[in-house]
């Protein structure tokens, strides 16, 4: 067979087994990320010890994939999913543990590996820099099965969202500093310091002007899913590579930037929600595709390397020592950072169960992988920095990953018990003429919603109140019965929509109402 015919093959058959896993793991109640890492080293074992997958040998994790394939589609199903209010609350926070925090755990680990290893200061700022930025896919998909709480679950997906950018950009300078060891002046503090805010906030700004281009685009065809989506995928590829590639400046930052912006903003222009609702449920299949591809490969990438270690009792005991410093590293900057960020902020402290995760949930993915494969083969002790790259990753899913849920159980960590936390609000008030009436409108109303596709994920009863939450696809609402009438609790821009579906149901009782009346008319004499 060709060999395009051959990767199409390999390629359905990791979704495939994707698929199938997804199934098995969940009814095992097993994470699937994790899960997937362990099936990809599965597959390393057989092809090495099967004549009839020896091809899957010659496949394995690059830079280019994953940073120019699968990161641009990870990113930017992250930023549209993501709380823009949530978010903005919760932005000092984060920008300190992604930014400050980055830099002194990178800082942290340098100094303790180039004391306890044969690896340079330079080369273990390096590798510091590159093992620092966080991975949320294996956390988020814990935290979206157990019922998380939002700011926590915004505190880790800002975080790592934004420490991806601040470690590809200070892995970065680094390698450049090495690169350039002997051929050249390199830069100085203030000049690297320069070259990491321009590259951030050039990305920032690239991203957020083909955002805007975006949502403009969306106009031209405001009904139509297929639209959205085809827009929605230049934006997320073309800020990536215009930022990376053509202007130098840091394309997650980009991407990051234009999907929060189409996020914010789509909803309050006249787009259809049926239309954004399918470009969520699109990307939500991209997401899924792209996690599925990117840990398989980290399991098959990790069994190659591995048994290719000359020494692997050395490469073990460096391992220790990298666990070792970056445990600490986390430590140190969750528990200085955060205390002291409650110390100025008494209204919205962290807890200390937050605290908790913030520091445990750190799993580590697809940045520092392609971070480290992009390291130059010349580069002393590449090989090393390799295997133990790929090692602490495969601890952190393993320990860290497999860990979380009973964790945050046994913290009491669940979901708040209203879906209106740190976001604006209109409630909408339908008196009714009769305690009677009001159960009818209610009922008759939970049922005009799950017609309209909404599910009712709460309907329980608190005295002489009856409430009921709704929700699809990143829409919500509530509807409390009272003894005046129907609140209907929605979102600014669900406001409309949730107040024609009532307009709707109102005339339908009307209708219902005046249609027994005439049956009364009509049947008066039999009555009597």
């Amino acid at each position: 067979m060709e060999k395009l015919t051959v990767e199409i093959l390999v390629f359905m058959g990791f979704l495939g087994v994707a698929a199938l896993s997804k199934v098995f793991l969940e009814r095992i109640n097993f994470p699937f990320t994790v899960g997937l890492v362990v099936i990809g080293i599965v597959f390393g074992f057989f092809a090495s010890n099967s004549d009839s997958l020896t091809y899957l040998n010659n496949i394995a994790l690059t830079p280019a994939i994953i940073m120019s394939l699968i990161l641009p589609v990870l990113i930017f199903d992250a930023a549209i999913n993501i709380k823009t209010r949530a978010l903005l609350n919760n932005i000092v926070p984060i920008l300190l543990l992604a930014v400050l925090g980055l830099l002194l755990s990178s800082f942290i680990i340098a100094v303790g590996l180039s004391v306890s290893t044969e690896l340079s200061l330079l080369l273990a700022l390096l590798f510091g820099a590159l093992i620092s930025a966080t991975d949320p896919v294996a956390v988020i998909a814990l935290f979206e099965e157990v019922g998380a709480p939002r700011r926590l679950t915004t505190l880790v997906d800002g975080e790592s969202l934004f420490n991806d950018a601040t470690a590809i950009v200070l892995f970065t300078i680094v390698l450049g500093i090495i690169v350039q060891d002997g051929n050249g002046a390199n830069p100085t503090v203030f000049q690297a310091a320069g070259n990491f805010l321009f590259t951030l906030i050039g990305g920032l700004a690239v991203g957020t002007i083909l955002g805007f281009l975006g949502f403009s685009l969306f106009k031209f065809d405001k009904k139509s899913g297929s639209f959205i989506m085809t827009i929605s995928i230049v934006i997320a590829y073309l800020s990536f590579i215009v930022a990376d590639e053509v202007l130098h400046v840091s394309g997650v930052m980009s991407t990051l930037a234009a999907g929060i912006v189409l996020s914010h903003f789509s909803p309050r222009s006249t787009t259809s929600d049926e239309a954004l609702n399918e470009a969520k449920t699109f990307w939500e299949y991209m997401a899924f595709v792209a996690n599925s591809l990117i840990f398989l490969l980290l399991g098959l990438t990790e069994f190659q390397t591995f048994t290719s270690t000359q020494d692997p009792l050395g490469m073990i005991k460096v391992l220790l020592i990298t666990i070792l410093l970056v445990t600490i590293a986390r430590a140190l900057v969750v528990y200085t950072i955060i205390p002291l960020y409650n110390r100025f902020s008494k209204t919205s402290s962290i807890s200390k169960a937050y605290q908790l995760i913030l520091f445990l949930g750190g799993l580590r993915g697809a940045v520092p992988v392609a971070l480290v494969l992009a390291v130059p083969v010349n580069v002393p002790h590449r090989s090393l920095i390799v295997q133990i790259t790929l090692g602490y990753i495969l601890f952190t899913l393993l320990v860290q990953g497999t860990t979380m849920k009973g964790l945050m159980r046994k913290l009491g960590l669940k979901a708040e018990d209203s879906d209106f936390d740190d976001v604006e609000t209109t409630v909408t008030t339908f008196t009714v003429p009769s305690p009677e009436f009001g159960v009818l409108l209610y009922t008759q109303l939970i049922t005009s919603f799950q017609d309209d596709g909404l599910f009712a994920s709460r309907a329980r009863a608190d005295g002489n109140e009856r409430h009921c939450r709704l929700s699809k696809k990143g829409h919500f609402l509530e509807l409390s019965l009272t003894q005046q009438g129907v609140d209907m609790t929605t979102t600014p821009q669900d406001k409309a929509y949730a107040a024609h579906i009532l307009s709707n149901t109102v005339a339908s009782l009307e209708d219902s109402v005046k249609s027994l009346q005439n049956v009364l008319v009509e049947n008066q004499n039999t009555i009597r």
